[in-house]
């Protein structure tokens, strides 16, 4: 067993860049403590996604868990459509994916991920596998990513520890409303562990503390976790190697000309720092950070602008790693281009594309953004101050939401700044930006989305709460008044010594409670939820006989919404739930108004153009009776007018060839 930790240890030391992404200390028994929180962040991050989302192989059913439900619609489409649909293939022939779930379009959202998951299915592993398993690793590091990155700064396994725990259990306000509805009892303890429904779920159940600081956002979105370590692994490599910077130019210098072998390569010094040469290790390290950033655009666009706001600061707060900056940003934009314009580029044949689809200010055109007038257009369209309380934005409401959704962190982490080190003050200082840029603008559709930034946000407030309370509490550098006093000999000395500790311990008890109640009660919701059953290829028959007898780029009129048939089985659909498309900037209303006439019409001359503009291939027809958001399908007009080349046993879903529609 010894061996297998020096070997996970040598393992978890190993860095792509340097060989101390761990401290050389931890040797020893401290290699053993790092292989067994690993392994807890490990068994962890299992729980966590298996316990959401499974596989029933007998049954051939999907399990998924309630709290997820919802966003799983458009993510399995999206999944299937590069295992069993064309999606892949249109990668290998160096063609831009479409949206499984509008039908014609570009992807705009960040795919990556959910490809990289429906590759493992395409090569054999079961769903849930594929699926959980980058979950539970990209999870993992996160864990390991806020560990790290807390303890180089502060070299305190204490602030690193608390550190994960704020991450894990959220300090928002949401217990007072638990208590509202469970009021403090001796069965106070079994209404927290029994409970099922998130105590706070802003702004879809009103209120003002949102639904985005518990652990269910990492649940649903599975991309996220990854995205966040990457970026504080960024972090902590600028906060290890910024270091130089407490160190004269001199010494810099002769330390670069004793421990590295100079490269032919220079960068211009662009007149910011002295005229060091740019050392080998230097440039491979700065172009893997910029390949790695570069794919950000199809992995998770909105850490994309966090990476942009960081390179920015540290590009201005530390001179000595400019030139390593300048070649991670030219390296990142030179992949990052391509992308953005595949996300904005649209089909042959249908309407241009526009940068921001549907925003306040209406489309702007991408002929348009490089005008005066365009690039206003474009700030109006992001100009959106209030984040969740846009509609009632007051400097008190202000106060009071962020009061709310932070809880005491709202007071810790600005006093707690100022007592950070100056090195730690300008490493962590982005966070405020991306608070003030969250709070300002938005970048899609829907503003609820900023929740990336204060997530990430929070996280680096976390670390300086973490800090606070060990330096105040267990460090005991700074003095609290009523605590400690100047003892007037040596027994008082001890006297007041033990008084003032159990005095800090119990303060600190009671913060690090109040500060993670909320939290607690989240993840027993989390940890009480069940799993519904969808019936996927191979049970539904429906889905089967259309990956069985449907070509991979065939695309469905759908008439139902979420999990369609064609959807499980990685075929294009028209349009699918209007949210999902719709917060991705596609124009759902104009689809919304064309599916009704392609159903609702019974004049071939009418639907049958709309059908081959938009290259349907087969029309699916159910009862959407009482749906007030489905076309009124007449059921017996398709029945006595055509033939159906499949119906299902029970007799609820018709699926009819266009070429029999429009002969």
């Amino acid at each position: 067993m010894k061996r297998l930790y020096d070997l996970s240890f040598r393992l978890l030391r190993r860095n792509p860049f340097k060989k101390d992404w761990i401290p050389a200390r931890f040797a020893g028994a401290n290699a053993r403590r790092a292989f067994a929180g690993m392994t807890i962040f490990l068994l962890f991050s299992f729980f966590l996604m298996f316990h959401t989302f499974g596989y029933d192989n007998t049954d051939k059913n999907i399990l998924i868990a309630r709290t997820i439900w919802s966003d799983f619609g458009s993510h399995i489409p999206l999944i299937r459509s590069f295992s069993t649909g064309d999606n892949f293939d249109r990668m290998m022939k160096f063609q831009i994916p479409e949206y499984p779930l509008f039908s014609g379009e570009p992807i705009r959202y960040h795919f990556l991920f959910y490809m990289v998951v429906g590759l493992l299915e395409k090569l054999g592993l079961r769903l849930d596998w594929a699926l959980n398993l980058p979950s539970i690793l990209g999870f993992t590091l996160l864990l390991w990513g806020i560990w790290s990155l807390a303890f180089a700064l502060f070299q305190d396994k204490k602030v690193a520890f608390l550190s994960i725990i704020f991450f894990l259990f959220n300090g928002s306000l949401s217990f007072l409303k638990f208590f509202s509805d469970h009021p403090l009892s001796l069965d106070t303890p079994l209404d927290i562990i029994r409970a099922n429904a998130f105590p706070a779920f802003g702004p879809w159940d009103g209120g003002m503390i949102s639904a985005f600081w518990n652990l269910n956002i990492y649940t649903n979105q599975r991309h996220l976790a990854v995205a966040f370590a990457v970026t504080l692994l960024f972090i902590r490599w600028v906060a290890r190697n910024s270091k130089f910077e407490a160190r004269s130019t001199k010494q810099i210098q002769n330390s670069k000309v004793q421990n590295s072998k100079r490269s032919g390569f220079r960068i211009w010094n662009l007149g910011f720092v002295s005229n060091f040469g740019f050392c080998a290790s230097d440039l491979r390290e700065a172009v893997a950070w910029g390949l790695v950033i570069g794919l950000f655009p199809w992995f998770h666009q909105p850490s994309l602008l966090i990476f942009a706001v960081l390179l920015t600061w540290y590009f201005l707060a530390f001179p000595l790693l400019r030139k390593s900056i300048f070649v991670i940003s030219l390296t990142a934009a030179l992949l990052t281009l391509p992308q953005l314009m595949s996300i904005f580029a649209r089909h042959p044949g249908l309407d241009p594309g526009s940068i921001f689809s549907k925003l306040d200010s209406g489309p702007l055109r991408l002929s348009e953004a490089s005008s005066l007038a365009g690039m206003t257009t474009m700030f109006r369209s992001l100009w959106f101050p209030g984040y969740l309380i846009f509609d009632r934005l007051t400097l008190p409401n202000f106060l009071s939401f962020w009061i709310q959704n932070l809880g005491l962190h709202a007071i810790l982490i600005p006093v707690g700044f100022f007592l950070l080190p100056k090195h730690a003050q300008k490493i962590l200082l982005p966070a405020l930006f991306l608070f003030i840029i969250g709070n300002l603008f938005k970048f899609s559709m829907e503003i609820a989305a900023n929740h990336k930034f204060f997530n990430f946000a929070l996280i680096i407030g976390n670390m300086i709460s973490a800090y606070m309370l060990v330096t105040v509490f267990i460090n005991n550098k700074v003095v609290i008044p009523g605590l400690t006093r100047n003892p007037s000999s040596f027994f008082s000395l001890i006297h007041w010594h033990i008084i003032s500790f159990i005095g800090r311990i119990g303060v600190l008890v009671g913060l690090v409670g109040l500060l993670t109640l909320s939290g607690f009660i989240d993840f027993f919701v989390i940890a009480n939820d069940t799993k519904g059953t969808l019936a996927d290829v191979g049970n539904d028959q429906t889905s089967s006989w259309i990956a069985a007898n449907t070509p991979k780029d065939a695309v469905f009129l759908n008439s139902s919404f979420l999990y369609h048939p064609a959807s499980l089985a990685g075929r294009r659909i028209f349009m699918g739930w209007p949210y999902f498309a719709w917060s991705a900037g596609y124009d759902t209303y104009r689809r919304n108004d064309e599916m009704k006439v392609m159903y609702e019409s019974r004049d071939p001359k009418v639907f049958c153009p709309l059908l081959k503009q938009y290259n349907i291939s087969y029309v699916t027809v159910e009862d959407t009776k009482g749906d007030p958001n489905l076309p009124m399908i007449d059921l017996n007009y398709f029945h006595d007018s055509f033939q159906p080349v499949f119906k299902d046993s029970e007799e609820k879903i018709w699926i009819y060839q266009t070429s029999a529609l429009c002969p």
